[in-house]
């Protein structure tokens, strides 16, 4: 499928909200096309799953197995979204937190979202990419400050100001790389494709300490995308504030998308000097940082929110972490990916549904919801604990994979990680426990919960595949799956 039509499908989505004279039609028609994209877009994983493909002129464009993957997840994530934002947007307009304007605005930005993100998704020329990130960035941007209070046009300001110096690092660092290709003989825009870098990246004419320079800039640059530490303070305020599928979309699919491309450009750096142990120590101390700082910022919490965003930076850090093993960790970092993914949006969804019902995000005053909203606790509950990697989601079989890697390589640094792990398992179960199960002394802050939502189903969905994945990861195929999949971020090494 041509990128350019997926494209031009987003933007009619976009500037039909301007046109169409209801809010409902605006939701229903972004919804309609958000779902016909998706599907185009999961055509085009497919395709790319089976054989990659290459699009444009100059092949600007590439989606491989790895790509098809992110593909796949963005398209499930954001038809997910905008069957939440359907009912979500609906009531924020009602209470009149939203107007008409402001809902055009968000479904103007919502597939100008989709359009960026899959625009980085599928870029192979690195001026491409650039523009796209940045492109998210901007997007984003707005949505974040969606409801113009204080609080929010800080947090927007925050992540404007820390993701573009992050972008524009990224750019020096891609602008080196390119320079050092290009020095070495390539010629035209052969230096400014993901691609051609890959397959050339073993020719001893390649500058190496250019290219680890440029390494530098792209880690640091990334890694602000991501909401690595110590480069993450704008990530708990902007989910925070952001609409909840927005934050959903952040948690789920965009920070992974970051991870992926710094991925790609540490197997360039990695068949460069023909060993990974120097692009290895960024990502186990990056990741160690991320693992630990969150962990313990959770303990003193009191927006639910804020607890998701912690709760995304761990996960993050877990898989920087153990990409910093070696090649061979990369498969259970895949099989983490998406389970992560699928869980940390429901856990954003199910907030909102907490937002719309309670009017709150303060967890003392949430206290007891339990009895108050009984569907969305439970299934709210279920996903934090499922965060925690056990048993049945598949969360428990990637990180146990990736720890028992850990042990083998690494013990000390492994074993700090792991008492990570355990402090985020501790601050978990006791956020869990004053938010849903304490006793609430005041009177109830609104009507008992009576029925089921979108959102629920939703989220019932999504915790159903998570579940789903976590048997599928214990058959043989699967890993087999995933290891045919990760083989295009290994090869050469």
């Amino acid at each position: 499928m041509n990128p350019f039509f997926l494209f031009a499908l987003l933007l009619l989505s976009g500037f039909s909200a301007y046109v169409l004279r209801t809010e409902r039609q605006v939701r229903g028609t972004s919804l309609f096309f958000t779902a016909l994209v998706a599907g185009l877009t999961l055509v085009t994983a497919y395709h790319g799953l089976l054989l990659p493909l290459s699009f444009g002129p100059d092949e600007m464009w590439h989606v491989d197995a790895p790509a098809a993957l992110l593909l796949a997840l963005a398209a499930l994530l954001f038809t997910l979204a905008g069957v939440v934002s359907y009912r979500y947007i609906s009531a924020e307009h009602k209470r009149g937190i939203l107007s008409l304007s402001d809902v055009r605005l968000y479904y103007l930005l919502f597939p100008t979202f989709f359009l960026t993100l899959l625009a980085a998704i599928m870029a192979n020329s690195i001026i491409v990419l650039w523009i796209a990130m940045e492109g998210t960035t901007l997007v984003t941007a707005f949505l974040v400050a969606l409801y113009r209070r204080k609080s929010s046009l800080e947090a927007a300001w925050k992540y404007v100001l820390l993701c573009s110096i992050g972008i524009g690092l990224s750019l020096t660092g891609l602008v080196l790389m390119a320079f050092a290709f290009k020095t070495a003989g390539l010629v035209g825009n052969a230096p400014f494709l993901i691609t051609i870098l890959t397959t050339t990246a073993g020719s001893p004419m390649v500058n190496s300490a250019l290219v680890k320079l440029a390494f530098v800039f792209l880690m640091v640059g990334f890694s602000t995308k991501i909401g690595l530490v110590p480069v993450h303070t704008w990530l708990p305020d902007a989910l925070s504030k952001t609409p909840s599928p927005v934050g959903a979309l952040f948690s789920g699919i965009l920070l992974p998308v970051g991870l992926v491309t710094l991925l790609r450009f540490k197997l360039i750096v990695d068949i460069v000097l023909q060993s990974t142990h120097w692009t290895d120590v960024f990502f186990l101390v990056f990741g160690l940082m991320s693992i630990l700082l969150p962990a313990c910022l959770l303990a003193v919490q009191h927006n639910y929110k804020r607890v998701l965003a912690y709760a995304t930076i761990v996960h993050m850090g877990l898989m920087v972490f153990a990409i910093g093993l070696g090649p061979s960790v990369i498969t259970p970092v895949f099989m983490h990916l998406p389970v992560f993914s699928l869980l940390l949006s429901a856990g954003f969804f199910l907030s909102g549904e907490v937002i719309l019902h309670a009017h709150s995000t303060n967890i003392e005053i949430l206290k007891g919801l339990a009895k108050k909203m009984p569907i969305t606790s439970a299934l709210l509950f279920f996903v934090l604990i499922m965060t925690l990697a056990l048993p049945p989601g598949g969360l428990f079989i990637s990180q146990l994979l990736i720890l028992a890697k850990g042990l083998g390589e690494h013990v000390v640094m492994t074993l700090i990680a792991l008492a990570g792990m355990m402090l985020f398992f501790g601050a978990i179960m006791r956020i869990a426990f004053v938010m849903f199960f304490a006793e609430d002394e005041a009177e109830d802050i609104s009507p008992k919960e009576h029925r089921t939502t979108l959102t629920h189903a939703v989220a019932v969905l999504e915790i159903g595949v998570a579940i789903f994945l976590g048997a599928a990861y214990l058959l043989p195929q699967t890993l087999r799956f995933f290891e045919t999949l990760t083989h295009p971020l290994t090869v050469g090494l």
